[in-house]
């Protein structure tokens, strides 16, 4: 079984070690106040001070152990014998050679040798084998001094995470099957597009057509009949447009995301909601995928000001920037209390998952009577292959 070590966040390297760090300081004090006192309390408060430290190593929930410079144990607690029967008792003056894999026993002594190197505690992210399977373990490691300050060996405090990686493992999978759901539910959408326009909306407009033309032939004014339903054919026509541009914007396919925010911010102009835009014109390798999940949070943003904001004007801002995409979507409308609809609303729900399935973060800043303000940011995935929007081919009529 392979082992591995990397260093973990510096904050996670003192947790677990307080209170063993206190106690091995307290027993030096002790040791140096003692000199000057009187034997029988130096040896009471010695005796005190030990007993305090091994009921902390015995009862530990943590895997305990202390070695020396060689690497030979000093001292382990149960939780650390508890997987390998065969060490319990002998595992004095023995080194981790005798009781783990070469793999696992070299990765130990490895990280040993760096914390003596260093002089410093150190955390590192091991695997070593059980009986039911490799497990995880967050390790830290800390020097061991003398009175004088010389470092004498390398104490050890691990914790057992293996089921918080399952649990990180499983949340990944699942995050990955959503991210392709949503892909599959875009291609559908796409599909159902091309197939209301290609198909039911030719049809439409081939019958409004030979409408017309009849009309056209005859002597006498048409009748009202065949008036209304050339208008009613128009009006199908209008809506099956507007179904295709709501469900999946040909623009975005076509032309890709400035040229479908553009074409998205015109449709909310046109109908009443005034809105201004900045947009990058250049978006260089972002990924098509990516292009349409923010396509999708700057659709869902205007819709939700439209909606709730009263607001008189809004202002999208699309940039291109190092560490990837950054929307934002300003109105000054009536604005809300954000923690009175923390979980609630469909719109906000479904645009901070988009962003949080590819990798991002999002902000809602709002308040009642200042309008709202979100912001995204988008990373921009390294080598991913950039698909680039649909040629050649139109929805729209």
């Amino acid at each position: 079984m392979n082992v591995c070590y990397e260093p973990l966040p510096r904050r996670v390297r003192w947790r677990g070690i307080a209170a063993l760090a206190s106690l091995i300081w307290n027993l030096r004090r002790a040791r140096v106040r003692s000199e000057a006192a009187n034997p029988l309390k130096r040896d009471a408060l010695l005796n005190e001070q030990r007993s305090q430290l091994h009921s902390l190593v015995a009862n530990s929930s943590a895997v305990i152990s202390l070695k020396d410079l060689q690497g030979r144990f000093m001292l382990v607690n149960d939780r650390y014998t508890k997987p390998y029967p065969g060490m319990q008792g002998h595992w004095a003056g023995t080194t981790a050679e005798r009781w783990f894999p070469p793999a696992v026993a070299a990765s130990i002594a490895a990280s040993d040798a760096h914390v003596v190197a260093f002089g410093q505690p150190m955390t590192f992210e091991e695997v070593v084998p059980h009986d039911d399977g490799p497990h995880a373990y967050v390790t830290i490691k800390f020097p061991v001094k003398d009175a004088a300050g010389t470092m004498v060996g390398v104490g050890s405090i691990s914790t057992d995470v293996t089921e918080l990686k399952e649990a990180q493992v499983a949340i990944e999978q699942k995050e990955q099957m959503l991210r392709k759901l949503i892909e599959v539910q875009e291609s559908e959408k796409q599909a159902i597009c091309h197939d209301i326009h290609d198909g039911m909306l030719q049809y439409v407009i081939a019958a409004k057509m030979l409408l017309h033309s009849h009309v056209e032939q005859q002597p006498k004014p048409a009748e009202s009949s065949i008036t209304q339903a050339i208008d009613c054919l128009a009006k199908s026509i209008e809506d099956a447009r507007q179904v295709v541009r709501g469900v999946r914007s040909a623009v975005l396919d076509d032309l890709g995301l400035p040229a479908a925010i553009e074409d998205l911010c015109d449709q909310f102009t046109a109908s009443g909601f005034g809105v201004t835009t900045s947009l990058a014109i250049d978006l260089g390798d972002v990924p098509f995928a990516l292009q349409t999940t923010a396509f999708r949070i700057v659709q869902e943003a205007l819709a939700n000001a439209r909606k709730h904001s009263r607001a008189a004007s809004v202002a999208v801002e699309v940039t291109r920037r190092d560490d990837g995409l950054r929307l934002t979507v300003r109105d000054d409308g009536c604005g809300f209390e954000t923690a009175s609809v923390r979980g609630q609303g469909f719109g906000l729900m479904g645009m901070r998952e988009r962003v949080r399935l590819a990798g991002g973060e999002i902000r809602i800043d709002s308040s009642p009577g200042r309008g709202t303000t979100i912001t995204a940011r988008l990373p921009v995935p390294k080598g991913e292959p950039i698909a680039t929007p649909t040629a050649g081919r139109s929805l729209v009529p």
